[in-house]
Order: C-alpha cells, then sequence, then structure tokens
C-alpha cells in the first residue's frame, strides 16, 4: 500500500477506526493486535491493544496474540483483518450458530477461505503455537489442525447481497475501489483516478 492500512483515510475516517467503530457494539472485548512499537491511530478507551510477540509471522502471529487477550474473558473471538472497511458484525451471530462444537467458523466461498473473517475458540491459540513452533506461517493452515466449519458465503445474502464483508484493501487498486463503493460519488481521492 505505500503506508499503513490502518491509517488509511476512508470516507474522513481513518481505517482502524471505522473497523473498530463498525464492531464495538457486537463484541466485546475489543482488541487489536499491533507489531511492537507500530504507530495505530487513537482509538476508543475500552478497546485493547496488545502487540505481536515474534517479529515476522504476520497474521498468523496476531491471531495468536489475540485469542490468549480474549482467552481468558471469551470461550470465542471473531477475527478480522485491519484492512477490512465493510465488516459486518451481522456475520457473527451467523458465525456463532455454525460454530456449534467446532474450534472455527471460518466464511468461504467456492475458491476461497477467509482466515480473518471467522470465529475461533480461544483455546486455537495452542494449535497455532505449535504451528509456529513447527515453521508454518499461514493462517489458513490451521483448519487442516482443528475442526473447522466452512460458512458459505451464500448463507450471509440476507445480510450481505454484495458480498461486501469480504472486500479488503491489499493494494492501492484494491482501496481505490472499496472508497468507490463506500460513495460512487466521492471526489477523487490522491492516487485514486477521478
Amino acid at each position: 500500500m505505500g503506508q499503513p492500512k490502518a491509517w488509511l483515510d476512508f470516507g474522513g475516517e481513518l481505517l482502524l477506526r471505522r473497523i473498530v467503530r463498525r464492531l464495538r457494539g457486537a463484541v466485546s472485548p475489543v482488541v487489536v493486535v499491533g507489531a511492537p512499537g507500530q504507530a495505530l491511530p487513537s482509538l476508543p478507551e475500552d478497546v485493547e491493544r496488545v502487540d505481536d510477540q515474534r517479529l515476522g509471522w504476520g497474521p498468523l502471529e496476531a491471531l495468536r496474540v489475540g485469542l490468549a487477550a480474549v482467552g481468558p474473558r471469551r470461550d470465542a473471538a471473531f477475527v478480522c483483518g485491519c484492512d477490512a472497511p465493510f465488516v459486518m458484525p451481522e456475520y457473527i451471530p451467523v458465525l456463532r450458530e455454525w460454530l456449534g462444537d467446532a474450534e472455527v467458523a471460518v466464511v468461504a466461498d467456492e475458491q476461497w477461505e477467509y482466515p480473518l473473517l471467522g470465529l475461533y475458540r480461544t483455546r486455537v491459540h495452542d494449535p497455532i503455537e505449535q504451528m509456529i513452533a513447527n515453521g508454518l506461517r499461514r493462517p489458513r493452515d490451521i483448519f487442516s489442525r482443528v475442526v473447522t466449519r466452512r460458512v458459505p458465503t451464500s448463507v450471509f445474502l440476507e445480510v450481505d447481497p454484495r458480498r461486501l464483508a469480504l472486500v479488503n484493501v491489499n493494494d492501492p487498486n484494491d482501496y481505490c475501489a472499496a472508497l468507490q463503493i463506500a460513495d460512487p460519488w466521492r471526489l477523487p481521492t490522491p492516487g485514486c483516478d477521478a
């Protein structure tokens, strides 16, 4: 992206603040995972920040640390990335229903599983710890190690007919496209075509 995603301006609101705002009423506690020393936008006082303990492990380490932080208070945690501008709290009760006695309920479509859009039992911290010890880095590798329910995107069509919760901003083109979705009449954003 050329800059940290958490600091992207999304319609006058920083992207991380937008995501936190959208989830605050639906989950508690809200825990944001950052890299040690990483500058993040200021967040409401009730939002907790924890830091990765191992550098270079990306989302898998963030998942491990976040689950450990939530674990003493909750049996499961909703997980999303800091680059999901349209994350929808309406997904959470559906994921909870599908979770049942499994360890993970993850959103999936015909081609892809979305490891950063799911509900994880906090006890999955331990298998993730083992994965890291074995040098595995991809969050989706957890799905073959614990009981996982893949929740088809079709289940969410009533609350998300355009599948917007699946949108993330991995590069400038994704960012510009997401801005266009959010506000088709917006003024041009620097770096995006008019």
